[in-house]
C-alpha cells in the first residue's frame, strides 16, 4: 500500500522467492527481517508458525555503483558478460551472491543500486558467459576476480581485464 505495506496469505510451506524491483539506483535492499532475525544475504528462510511472522524489509537511500570498462590487450571488449559477487559468497547456494550484466559495446557497463560491502567482479567474453553457470568454472575464476570495497554511496570506475574461462 502507500505505506509500504504488503500482506501475502496462503504461502505453501515451500521454497519461495520474493524479489524487490523497481528501486531507484539510489536505493537497495539493506536488511530483511523475519522472526526476530536480521538477514544481510539474499536467502531468508520463512518461519510460518513463528510468534513474530512479520517480514520486514529494509531499504536504505545510500546505495553504491560500480562501473567500468572492459579491456583485453588495450582494447575495449565489445558487449562483455560481468558477473559481480558479494564476498564471501552465499555457503547454501553462490549465484543468490551474484549479480549479472552485459556491456555496451565500446565495454562500459554499469552495476547500480549495490550495498556498501565487499565483492569480486570479473568479465568473460560474449558467448562464454555459460561457463559461468559451471559450479567450479566460477569459483575458480572468482578466487582470484579484482575485488572491490564499496561504502555508502560510493561511485567506483574500472578498467576490468577480461577473463576466459
Amino acid at each position: 500500500d502507500d505505506q509500504g505495506r504488503f500482506h501475502l496469505m496462503n504461502i505453501p510451506p515451500l521454497e519461495q522467492q520474493l524479489v524487490v524491483a523497481g528501486l531507484p539506483p539510489s536505493h537497495y535492499v539493506k536488511e530483511v527481517r523475519h522472526a526476530g532475525h536480521a538477514y544481510l544475504d539474499r536467502l531468508v528462510v520463512l518461519k510460518l508458525n513463528a510468534p513474530s511472522p512479520d517480514l520486514e524489509i529494509v531499504v536504505d537511500d545510500k546505495a553504491a555503483v560500480l562501473s567500468g570498462t572492459v579491456t583485453d590487450g588495450g582494447g575495449a571488449v565489445r558487449q562483455p558478460r560481468l558477473a559481480l559477487a558479494s564476498w564471501p559468497l552465499n555457503a547454501l547456494d553462490p549465484y543468490r551472491s551474484i549479480l549479472t550484466t552485459v556491456g555496451d559495446d565500446s565495454g562500459r557497463f554499469q552495476f547500480p543500486g549495490l550495498a556498501p560491502g565487499d565483492y569480486r567482479v570479473l568479465a568473460v567474453p560474449e558467448g562464454k558467459e555459460a561457463k559461468l553457470e559451471e559450479t567450479a568454472v566460477l569459483l575458480r575464476l572468482l578466487a582470484d576476480a579484482e575485488q572491490v570495497t564499496l561504502h555508502e554511496k560510493a561511485a567506483r570506475i574500472l578498467n576490468l581485464p577480461l577473463r576466459r574461462p
